[in-house]
């Protein structure tokens, strides 16, 4: 599709399918290895059911996916701005923080299933307070990831591409501020 000069489309679409294949992979696997898992039936659901299960969970949904949008969003202003050119000094400067921002989330990650079964079942004073703690060990992790980004993405950058596409401490402490600003919101 790229070839095809569908441009943004076929980026669009190629996550698409990325989701898709690994979907159906694990579906086939599923059925040919563990069929003895899956439920003969399924009971019927009204629609009242439904509703309330999704509500409970879509900010869960909304929340990932505002992440991804987030994330690409300085790249698009990056090349707008200064060009294409400088994308990739922004991106190879970036990947340490990109990949290692991943960590402190999938501690609240993990936790969302639980967390909305507690905002349905706990007081506000218990969910306060493990909310409360969850935010304080993300806080821990992200303030951990900025320091480790500060101490070694130059060196990180040359090893893995050359010191010239590294961008400088500046570009790096900004980016590792923003990283923790994201995590704090």
């Amino acid at each position: 599709l790229v070839l095809d000069g569908h441009g943004l489309s076929a980026l669009a679409f190629g996550a698409v399918l990325t989701q898709v294949i690994a979907l159906g992979g694990c579906g086939i696997r599923i059925r040919q290895h563990f069929i003895h898992l899956l439920p003969s039936g399924l009971p019927r659901l009204g629609w009242s059911a439904v509703r309330d299960h999704l509500q409970r969970g879509l900010w869960v949904s909304a929340s990932q996916l505002a992440q991804v949008m987030l994330y690409a969003t300085d790249l698009l202003l990056v090349a707008w701005i200064f060009g294409p050119i400088a994308v990739v000094g922004y991106s190879c400067t970036q990947k340490l923080i990109a990949v290692l921002t991943n960590q402190p989330q999938v501690l609240t990650q993990a936790a969302a299933p639980a967390l909305s079964e507690l905002r349905t079942a706990a007081t506000r004073d218990k969910l306060l307070t493990v909310t409360s703690a969850l935010s304080l060990a993300l806080m821990l992790g992200s303030g951990a990831v900025f320091v480790i980004v500060l101490a070694v993405n130059r060196t990180f950058v040359g090893w893995w591409v050359g010191q010239e596409l590294f961008g400088g401490l500046l570009l790096t402490a900004v980016m590792a501020t923003a990283m923790v600003a994201r995590h704090w919101n």
